[in-house]
Formats: C-alpha cells, structure tokens, sequence
C-alpha cells in the first residue's frame, strides 16, 4: 500500500511516495540542455608514400633554408640505415674482416619468387650462406641491401669478407659459390634478362683477386656508395650558415628504386651494433666522417 500526501514548497504542491516525486501545480522551468559544439572533421590522410616536404625553416638559427624530408623507409634509405651500413663496414677492417666480394642475386630467376615472402626468404638465405662459410673456414661478415630495379627487378647485394687467395682459389671459390647460390634458391640459369642477354642468377665480383674491384680501401668506399645509392636526393644537411644535399656531403650519387615493404638492409651479427659496443667501437655519426670512409684519400 502505498501513502501518499500533499507537501507546500516554494515552488509548489509535491506529492510524495515511497518511490518517487510528482511534481504538482506550479512548475520551475528547467534551462535547456547544453549542446556540444561539432568536433572539426578529421584532416583526410595522403596516401603513402605522397609526402613533398614542408618547404622552409620558418624561424630559428635555420631560418630560410630547406626543411629535411620525412623519412621514407619504403622508398628510401633512412639516416640511420646509412649509418648503420657505413659502421659495419668501418668495423669489419677494424677487426681484420674486411670486405672482399660483392655477391649480387636475382631473385627474379626464380618463377614461384613473391615480394611478400621476400623478408622471410632472406632470413634463410642468410642463414644458409653463414653456414657455407663457415664449412670453408671463414668467417661470417657481412652487409646486405635490397633493392627493386627498372631493368632486373627484386634483387640483393651482400658485400662479404673472402680470404686473401691466389687467382686460381679465388676463382674456384667464385664459382662454387655463385653455382650454390643458384641451386639452393632454386633459381633458374637459363632465362634472358629483360635486355635480352643471359641472366645470371648469382653473381660475384669481382671477378679476379687482383682485378679492379675491392682490393683497397678506395675501392671498398665506391662499393659500398654503390650500396648507399638508395638515399633520398632530397634529403639535406646543414653546414655552416647554409645546406647542402646529404647525398653530395657523403660523397654518393643517389639513383632512384621502387619501393620496397621489407627490411632494407642490415648485416651480420659479428658486424652489428651489440659486437660493435661490446669491441668498444666509435660510431661514426657526422656526413664528415662518412665521407672520409667512403672517399679515403
């Protein structure tokens, strides 16, 4: 049962229960509800890949000059790449493992290749070519980099340390390994390349020990700026009270490749930053010193 009863208010007669007031006679207006001012709509986003630049340094000691591009890691060797190749390599002469060879291969020779199995597929590749070496007695050392080019499309280039080895070694050594290479990736060596010559599949230079290829430390830089050629053009460094091009201030002539989804580069473990810090190494940081290490004098 439910007892109800009339209360006097200021504002009116309320009757009262056990579950809730019922406001009766007069009234108090309730002001209206607040309404929420329309969050802006969301900037539409550019698709991957479309970034320009922002232009000019507007303020600052910089004032004026050209603004760094974002990094592209898709379409570009990023800075921290660059400095990670140049130190590995810097490092393998360091501790006597210098590079020796550049092993190029086609991953276009083989018809079952796809681009989204390329990074899984370079792990074991690498993987395997530690193991080649170390049944022949030498030590794993190496840089890598993945490039997708206009003529032979998805490919690699290892640069590597081989032992010092007379004309007839070094060419039997060449020879096995480009022949494994081919069999254990399974890549064919009878197709033409988009030119209409034989491609090969593997590929190591140079061809002769005493041949022009990467016998000082000269020859080494250029082999490691031909690595280096995916750098962004556009990227800039500053100097003084002015810029320049990164590009120009390392000493590189860039060339433009297609994207890639995958790791870019890397190198091996006895080149990479834990054996670098653990030997006590440098790191070189500055465009100065990179263009030192690959425009030795």
């Amino acid at each position: 049962m439910i007892f109800r009863w009339p209360l006097q208010g200021v504002y009116g007669t309320f009757r009262l229960s056990r579950h809730r007031e019922e406001p009766l006679g007069r009234q108090t207006k309730m002001p209206p509800p607040l309404r929420r001012a329309a969050s802006p709509a969301p900037a539409a986003k550019k698709p991957r890949g479309s970034y320009t630049g922002p232009g000019l340094i507007a303020r600052g000691s910089l004032k004026g000059l050209p603004r760094r591009p974002r990094p592209n890691r898709h379409s570009f060797l990023t800075s921290r790449q660059v400095r990670e190749l140049v130190n590995a390599e810097a490092f393998a002469e360091k501790i006597g493992l210098p590079f020796a060879a550049m092993l190029t291969v086609h991953w276009g020779c083989d018809p079952a290749f796809a681009p989204a199995e390329w990074s899984a597929r370079t792990t074991r590749f690498l993987d395997k070519l530690r193991r080649f070496l170390d049944r022949r007695g030498i030590p794993p050392a190496y840089v890598y980099a993945h490039e997708v080019g206009g003529h032979y499309g998805h490919h690699s280039h290892v640069l590597l340390h081989l032992p010092k080895l007379r004309a007839a070694g070094y060419r039997s050594l060449r020879l096995e390994l480009e022949a494994w290479v081919a069999e254990t990736e399974n890549l064919a060596t009878d197709r033409l390349d988009p030119r209409g010559r034989p491609w090969l599949p593997a590929v190591v230079t140079p061809n002769e020990p005493n041949a022009f290829g990467m016998r000082t430390a000269k020859m080494r830089g250029g082999k490691l700026s031909y690595l280096l050629k995916a750098i962004n053009p556009d990227d800039v460094t500053y100097r003084g009270h002015g810029a320049e091009p990164k590009a120009a201030a390392m000493g590189i002539r860039p060339r433009p490749s297609k994207p890639i989804e995958v790791k870019r580069c890397g190198a091996s473990r006895s080149l990479g930053p834990k054996a670098r810090k653990e030997a006590g190494w440098t790191e070189l940081r500055t465009d100065e010193e990179f263009f030192t290490r690959l425009k030795p004098e």
